[in-house]
């Protein structure tokens, strides 16, 4: 496919610089940062104040995921009120928010910016965290600066590939182990772009498990949670997992991390021993396709 009718060499040239002006596009929308914390002690709470100078090369908004472990008392940004960038129905408050923390808008301006969050600081300390979301249109540019390139790249070199494999006289291989190789590079991309969310609409209900493993080291009620009545050979492992991490000092969310990409493993295993099952079970590649 060359519908601009470009050499090979050239086509070549086309994607590296469309790539190029992709990187150097995001580039510019994403904010460095610095931070320092003041604390205040008053008669009624103590009080956390992060101060993050953000420096960019664009005065585009930004949309800013703001994670912390204790209530937001006031945002600001340049002196402006910042207020969530949208607004969800107050059906359900739950531990979600504590992970996930909310998204706000921020109006930036070229050069230096100057946030200010003040958080009303619980017993343990408060800690917070900030990042970049991208909007539709930075995502429709990553698709046509990056990813349509990249993905064509990456065919080119995959055919050259597996035809200088072929020429070599190695046996072509069924399409059932190809289908096999694709379902783990789906898996491996899934579990880095949604992490330990990876559980969907009930995770928190398996990190509940897990963790009440990791600490209490007993097999819970069934009817104490909604994952409880789970099998618990999973959990055992994973809270056994999640205990040792923890002794050692790592942070709940990046031990969180660790587990799902334990989970993204052992489900690539699980897919491999289905595979060698199925050629035991039957000849026919298009039955194992199928299948």
């Amino acid at each position: 496919m060359n519908p601009l009718n470009l050499r090979p060499g050239a086509q070549y040239i086309a994607c590296f610089v469309l790539i190029m002006v992709g990187t150097l596009y995001f580039t510019a929308i994403s904010p460095s940062a610095d931070t320092i914390k003041h604390q205040a002690e008053t008669e009624e709470q103590q009080h956390s104040t992060f101060t993050t100078t953000l420096y960019t090369y664009s005065g585009k908004d930004s949309l800013a995921n703001i994670v912390t472990n204790a209530r937001i008392g006031h945002i600001t940004l340049n002196g402006d009120d910042v207020e969530p960038a949208y607004v969800y129905p107050k059906t359900r408050v739950s531990h979600q928010d504590a992970l996930f923390g909310d998204i706000y808008r921020l109006p930036l301006i070229r050069g230096e910016n100057t946030l200010e969050i003040k958080l009303l600081t619980p017993p343990d300390g408060a800690v917070y965290s900030i990042g970049q979301k991208y909007t539709f249109y930075d995502r429709v540019i990553f698709s046509i600066f990056i990813l349509l390139p990249a993905t064509w790249l990456a065919l080119r070199i995959a055919t050259r590939v597996f035809d200088h494999l072929l020429e070599t006289g190695l046996p072509r291989l069924p399409v059932p182990f190809w289908i096999l190789i694709a379902g783990i590079v789906i898996r491996l991309w899934y579990g880095y772009d949604m992490g330990f969310i990876q559980f969907q609409h009930d995770y928190h209900g398996h990190i509940e498990y897990i963790e009440f493993i990791a600490k209490e080291f007993f097999i819970p009620l069934p009817h104490k949670a909604w994952e409880f009545p789970q099998q618990p050979v999973y959990y055992l492992f994973n809270g056994g997992l999640y205990a040792a991490l923890e002794q050692a000092g790592m942070a709940r969310s990046n031990i969180l991390m660790a587990i799902s990409w334990l989970t993204t493993l052992l489900s690539c295993v699980g897919l491999i021993f289905a595979y060698r099952l199925i050629r035991l079970l039957t000849d026919d590649s298009f039955v194992q396709s199928c299948t």
